[in-house]
């Protein structure tokens, strides 16, 4: 029993570490009695060796996951802009008659372009999945790489996604929930996209760590940052459009959109930064 734990606890070291050190000190186990002791003191090392990682050969410097952190504050801070943005019926309402009597060819216009960019972005976030899933289906990567496991979170990541663009589509299409009016659903994408993309980067990140899934990821990473460009440029009308009808509209509404808008468009840089530089990355993941 002492002995699987101390060999579980090995795992726990740096990957740099285990490269120069595991097969010694595996064999140092296996030569004599292994104790409580001996499995609290790897512990304590496993610790250590964290900590010191860039003193290790072939180390580095133990780095902060800066993206899951950005990502996470930001879509936890959308997600919380939606009653006052997206649910502030009156405003949404009034907005949009303002912008209608200023211009209703450009009002019309400009809802229309919002409203098929940011729906053409949980498309490519479903199929940035294919390329990750058939990388993960060749021999080689099912048997000795991470492809087994991308293949089995695949349906993980899949439903979600499905369901919020699912959610997405009934609200924008056939209006399905609070009736938010024609510029509500011209936003309504500015909120999901960026959260279904987020999933979708998850098992880009699960995949990214393998060389041999590779080509999936290159793919998957481009179809996601196309699909975070667009949401991007999908601000853009619903920004006009804002100030269209900007008069029409309390205060207190066009702050939560503004942030909103920084928000989203947030993530979408983290994700395109992400997902074109996927060297760092995999290199935060694997150390």
């Amino acid at each position: 029993m002492m002995r699987l734990l101390a060999a579980t606890v090995l795992r726990l070291y740096p990957r740099a570490w285990r490269r120069r050190y595991a097969e010694e000190v595996g064999d140092l186990l296996a030569s004599r009695p292994v104790r409580a002791r001996t499995v609290t003191d790897l512990a304590r090392g496993a610790f250590d060796a964290w900590i010191n990682r860039r003193l290790i050969p072939g180390g580095s410097a133990m780095r902060v996951p800066i993206t899951p952190i950005v990502l996470t504050v930001s879509t936890y801070a959308l997600l919380n802009l939606w009653n006052p943005g997206i649910r502030h019926v009156p405003s949404l309402h009034e907005a949009w008659n303002v912008a209608m009597e200023s211009s209703s060819t450009a009002t019309l216009g400009l809802a229309a372009v919002a409203t098929f960019l940011f729906a053409a972005t949980p498309v490519l976030a479903m199929l940035s999945l294919v390329p990750l899933f058939l990388s993960a289906t060749t021999k080689r990567a099912f048997m000795e790489g991470r492809g087994l496991l991308v293949l089995t979170l695949a349906g993980a990541f899949a439903i979600p996604i499905w369901g919020f663009t699912s959610i997405y589509y009934g609200m924008t299409f056939f209006d399905l929930g609070f009736p938010v009016g024609p510029l509500g659903n011209a936003m309504t994408g500015g909120f999901f996209a960026p959260l279904i993309i987020v999933v979708a980067l998850g098992l880009r990140g699960v995949a990214v760590v393998d060389p041999l899934l590779d080509a999936g990821v290159h793919r998957a990473g481009r179809l996601l940052s196309i699909a975070a460009a667009l949401n991007m440029v999908a601000w853009v009308p619903v920004l006009l459009l804002l100030t269209l009808g900007a008069s029409g509209a309390s205060t207190r509404f066009v702050v939560a959109v503004l942030a909103s808008v920084v928000c989203s468009v947030g993530i979408s840089v983290v994700i395109i930064r992400s997902c074109t530089r996927p060297e760092p990355s995999r290199n935060l993941v694997r150390a």
